[in-house]
């Protein structure tokens, strides 16, 4: 099923730590940057725009859209942690000191992104259950 490959493509892009120990001793949330991450979300929400018009109303197009639901939780997480290697000068500006809270609350998203990819490979695999009766797109 194409749209099953297309979450893969996502999934092959992501790491899926199977516990809190791996996550915290490697600590990288994806094998590609943000910029490219972001790129191919937006060819996999194209394809699965025209797809998922052709999978009729069930468990295994809930799984579906779920899953890219959470690759795109997933981005929005990390695009509030994410920190360019090259910045440019127009682009600085003063920024208040941060609060103790305010570090803390960043030092928990890259947690909250790794768990979206993993709520993302549950739901892909959950689809692949389901796929059974299904047989359009």
């Amino acid at each position: 099923m194409r749209a099953i490959a297309a979450l893969k493509r996502l999934e092959t892009n992501v790491i899926v730590y199977r516990s809190l120990g791996q996550f915290e001793a490697d600590g990288r949330l994806a094998r590609v940057t943000l910029q490219t991450f972001e790129t191919e979300l937006a060819k996999v929400n194209n394809e699965l725009g025209s797809l998922l018009a052709e999978i009729p109303a069930g468990k295994f197009r809930t799984e579906i859209i779920n899953a890219f639901d959470s690759y795109r939780d997933g981005v929005f997480w990390w695009r509030q942690i994410d920190q360019p290697r090259v910045v440019h000068v127009s682009a600085l500006t003063s920024e208040p000191n941060r609060s103790p809270a305010d570090t803390t609350y960043l030092s928990t998203i890259p947690y909250t992104v790794a768990i979206h990819w993993r709520q993302a490979q549950k739901y892909l695999k959950q689809g692949e259950k389901n796929l059974g009766p299904v047989r359009l797109a």
